[in-house]
């Protein structure tokens, strides 16, 4: 403890020591010495991509790079989750690069990336834009990025990519795919030198399975990749290699000993030495988690701002950025550390083939994420299972998906394989009998091959539990709490709904069971006040007890749906309810009060508030309340999410007017009349609990809050099988007490569901 609080006491006031140094006035960059890296003469533009990894390194709190390229003359902004034209800055995996520089709307992607000057995270800055578009583009790929697949030494691959447009829990993501995609991007920057490009490595992983693939694709990018590149205009940071060595322990770095991995400069030269730690992360943060500590952070912000002057100086003076050889390292005083941290790196980025947008790109409105906030990059995919083969196709688990609840208690005689409990779940959409299944252990598919899943076993065979609620096209939500109220046993709360419901007081829709379905004592149908079956009867949630005493006392139930053409709410929406406090169990057509936490503005209300980026053709078709240690949270809503252009009528793009003359029907498949949009994207919405207890008490409306983050899904999933597939997610629940997300996808095996399961770290 002692030998942490002195680190800590020696580099706080070194991160405050930045903020406080003058700028100094150096020779116009044309002059700068290409092997000096001072910091530049007149304030000069960066733009930073990245996420909660890069958010971290740029706070004044932690890592203080925001303060120090302060320092050292560098105007920065910076994209974040949510950000620009297709909440583009939700992708930062390396497969992402193609569609940032390369895609089908990278112009648009670059034009709106270059205009960027405003802050997407907290962090200090120069407070005069000195205008004009950004000069150097930095771009960052987090942790998950480490885990490569494939061999150490394989080639890059040539020609058509499978990782192109790929997040990092791809099966494509390998060494080849990653080389072959910072290969290709070369012939983009080539084409646009008025900026300079500085690629900052992924940093590393604790978990060494993939470590040596890591360190190989990394040493691949210093030291291969700009091989016979002719310009100045692109540049690497070693970040993973900078922390993979420490001074002693997470909290306590290495920046300025002559030992250890470094890519700094030091001795009049450029240091790259890699083999003096580890290839796994050495600044993990409390908890094991992979962000990086503060010590960690501080040591790149050494590093890094130095080298960043310096390829500054190289692309003005337009030298390509080739390595002084290092001379051998001898100890410096520790005094010398301070220096280093009064320059900062600024990374450019570079636009090919621009060409203005006809119309003006909008940015996405942010929410910039926060302490407490769960992040998709702190979820990771362990893979799916596939669900029982018994009762008939109508009632079994093809065509299932509507709904899904996990049971703490569940299969106590189960293995101890690290998945106990069970869920229950509905069946076929035609009827939905409900079933209890076991949870086996998940299994990742590299081929996709649900052959190779694992398959649950029946805990309790499929039972009616519905008993005449809702009518055709079934909605439905499950949910399982422990006992309530006076209640003193648990129970298995549902709801129904249908497609069409104009009712207005809805119909009695929610209701529970006892969980042995055999003795179910059903209880119900009730109704919610005050609110139609449009935005009530579909998911069905738990809310932590600890944020329910503090927000919704006596109601631990949260219900909502989201109803395709903006019916009830434009975006998903959420109450919290508890059906106990109006009896044990209330009468059957209670009226049930509720406090909104999430209510978006319905489709009648003109100029009304609605999702960001909402669609009549997206599909929210599952919830979950996500808990994590250090009083993290996040309220996540899983379903099919349209993209690019939406319109009433046919998949092949026939519009259906609001009155005749009609057009002639598309033959199959295209003669399916509904919402569409141009393409489909299996997505989480990110919501933040402490938005949405803000919503409870009053002091923000139930219309204002916004996603702070979206994950994309169709990586990992089995049946995307186009563009206009809808239905790409189902039902989901969340397991507290190891952190456990289940999402149903439905007709992914033999027309059955599978789950897939994320952990969260």
């Amino acid at each position: 403890m002692r030998k942490l609080l002195v680190t800590l006491t020696l580099i706080l006031p070194l991160v405050l020591l930045i903020a406080l140094l003058p700028i100094t006035t150096h020779a116009p960059p044309t002059q700068h010495a290409s092997a000096d890296p001072v910091p530049p003469s007149a304030p000069v533009k960066l733009i930073f991509i990245h996420h909660s990894t890069g958010e971290n390194w740029l706070a004044d709190g932690n890592g203080g790079l925001g303060l120090a390229l302060r320092a050292n003359n560098y105007f920065v902004s910076d994209t974040n989750y949510g950000w620009g034209l297709d909440r583009i800055g939700d992708t930062t995996d390396i497969g992402h690069w193609w569609r940032w520089f390369q895609g089908l709307s990278s112009a648009a992607y670059t034009a709106e990336l270059f205009a960027e000057s405003g802050q997407h995270a907290a962090y200090s800055r120069l407070a005069v834009d000195p205008g004009g578009p950004n000069t150097i583009i930095m771009v960052k790929s987090c942790f998950p990025n480490s885990a490569l697949m494939g061999n150490p030494t394989d080639p890059p691959t040539v020609g058509a990519n499978p990782l192109r447009g790929q997040d990092a829990y791809a099966d494509a993501h390998t060494v080849a795919n990653a080389k072959g995609i910072y290969t290709d991007l070369l012939a983009y920057f080539a084409a646009h030198q008025e900026k300079l490009f500085v690629v900052i490595s992924a940093p590393p992983l604790s978990d060494g399975t993939y470590a040596a693939n890591a360190r190989a694709f990394n040493n691949w990018l210093m030291n291969d990749w700009l091989t016979g590149y002719a310009h100045a205009n692109v540049a690497v940071f070693d970040f993973y290699n900078v922390l993979t060595s420490n001074g002693g322990s997470a909290t306590v770095n290495d920046l300025g000993q002559a030992g250890g991995n470094h890519h700094r400069w030091w001795n009049g030269a450029v240091q790259h030495v890699a083999d003096q730690g580890t290839n796994t992360a050495a600044y993990a943060s409390d908890g094991g988690d992979d962000h990086p500590s503060q010590a960690g952070n501080l040591k790149a912000t050494g590093e890094f701002v130095p080298l960043l002057n310096l390829f500054y100086a190289r692309w003005v003076a337009g030298q390509t950025p080739q390595d002084t050889p290092t001379p051998t390292p001898t100890p410096s005083p520790t005094v010398s550390v301070i220096p280093t941290l009064d320059k900062h790196v600024q990374l450019p980025m570079v636009q090919r083939n621009f060409a203005p947008p006809t119309t003006t790109a909008t940015a996405t409105p942010t929410i910039v994420p926060q302490p407490g906030r769960i992040l998709p990059s702190d979820l990771t995919y362990l893979g799916a299972f596939r669900l029982p083969t018994d009762g008939p196709d109508e009632i079994g688990w093809k065509w299932s998906g509507e709904a899904l609840a996990y049971h703490a208690g569940g299969d106590p005689s189960g293995p101890d394989d690290g998945f106990p409990g069970s869920l229950y779940g509905t069946g076929h959409n035609w009827n939905q009998y409900v079933s209890e299944v076991s949870i086996p252990a998940p299994v990742i598919s590299a081929a996709k091959n649900v052959e190779d899943l694992n398959r649950a076993t029946t805990l309790q065979p499929f039972t009616d539990l519905r008993a005449g609620l809702g009518g055709e096209i079934l909605r439905a939500g499950l949910a399982v709490l422990p006992p309530q109220g006076s209640q003193t046993t648990g129970k298995l709360y549902f709801t129904w709904g249908e497609h069409m419901q104009f009712d207005i007081p809805a119909l009695p829709s929610h209701g529970w069971s006892e969980l042995n379905l055999a003795a179910s004592n059903l209880a119900g149908p009730w109704r919610i006040a005050d609110h139609q079956a449009y935005v009530t009867s579909d998911y069905l949630l738990p809310i932590p007890a600890a944020w329910a005493a503090a927000n919704t006392p006596g109601q631990r139930l949260a219900t909502g749906r989201f109803r395709d053409g903006g019916q009830g709410t434009q975006g998903p929406s959420l109450l919290a309810l508890g059906p106990w406090t109006q009896g044990n169990p209330p009468p059957p057509g209670t009226s049930l009060p509720s406090t909104p936490l999430l209510l978006y503005d319905d489709v009648t209300v003109e100029n009304g508030i609605t999702l960001n980026g909402y669609h009549h053709a997206d599909e929210w078709s599952g919830a979950a309340w996500m808990t994590a240690a250090g009083n993290r949270g996040a309220v996540v809503f899983v379903g099919t999410k349209g993209v690019g252009d939406c319109w009433y009528g046919f998949a092949n793009g026939v519009v259906w007017p609001d009155g005749p003359p009609f057009p002639p029907i598309p033959d199959p498949p295209n003669d399916v009349r509904g919402w569409w949009s141009s393409q489909f994207a299996g997505r989480i919405l990110f919501y933040d609990p402490a938005d949405l207890a803000a919503v409870a008490q009053g002091t923000l409306a139930a219309n204002q809050s916004q996603p702070y983050a979206t994950m994309d899904l169709d990586a990992v999933l089995f049946h995307v099988t186009g563009d206009q597939q809808k239905a790409h997610l189902g039902a989901a629940d969340f397991d507290p007490d190891r952190g456990l997300l289940y999402i149903m996808e439905p007709l992914a095996d033999d027309e059955r569901s599978v789950i897939h399961v994320w952990r969260v770290q």
